[in-house]
């Protein structure tokens, strides 16, 4: 076994310097750590806004273009309407103008709601949930237009993430 002995103008690490080096190498790496930590969240919050923007896009379309009940062989949404009334914000009732049947979008808590024909109860279907804003608006001067403006909202982690969208719906019967 062989031994290595210092001669007495040669130096080692000594043990203050030892635990100093390690503070920093940990001061780093936590640094690190947490760097990672914040780009992993900021990842998961922005795709989750993309998938919130997806979501409120395609429950605007099924405003606009219509959903099909589990009862209806059409689609018939507010552009298809003949004749329109707003009888509270988010509420709107529309004459279809494939067949003559009166259908509503409404606001249900959280929940945007369609009813086929309302007529008859026990039929609606629901388009999305996590909904904090519905109205639908006349444009002013004009019958056939109408505003439609939605917000929709998801918690994620200890936040929460909002998207809203409008547009402008022209009817076309």
């Amino acid at each position: 076994m062989t031994t290595v002995r210092l001669k007495d103008d040669e130096k080692a690490f000594t043990l203050p310097e030892l635990i100093i080096a390690a503070g920093i190498t940990l001061i780093v790496i936590a640094g690190a750590v947490s760097i990672f930590l914040a780009c992993y969240t900021a990842w998961r919050i922005s795709l989750e806004a993309i998938s919130l923007q997806q979501d409120a896009a395609i429950v605007m379309e099924k405003l606009v273009r219509g959903e099909k009940a589990p009862a209806e062989t059409t689609r018939s949404g507010i552009r298809e309407a003949t004749s329109f009334t707003i009888p509270t914000a988010d509420t709107i009732r529309f004459t279809s103008g494939l067949d003559g049947t009166e259908r509503s979008f409404y606001l249900s808590g959280d929940k945007i709601m369609y009813d086929p024909d309302t007529s008859s109860s026990g039929d609606e279907v629901m388009l999305t949930g996590g909904v904090t804003s519905l109205s639908f608006t006349p444009i002013s001067g004009s019958d056939r237009r109408i505003n439609i403006n939605m917000a929709m909202e998801k918690g994620l982690l200890d936040r929460k993430v909002s998207q809203g969208l409008e547009t402008d719906v022209t009817i076309r019967n």
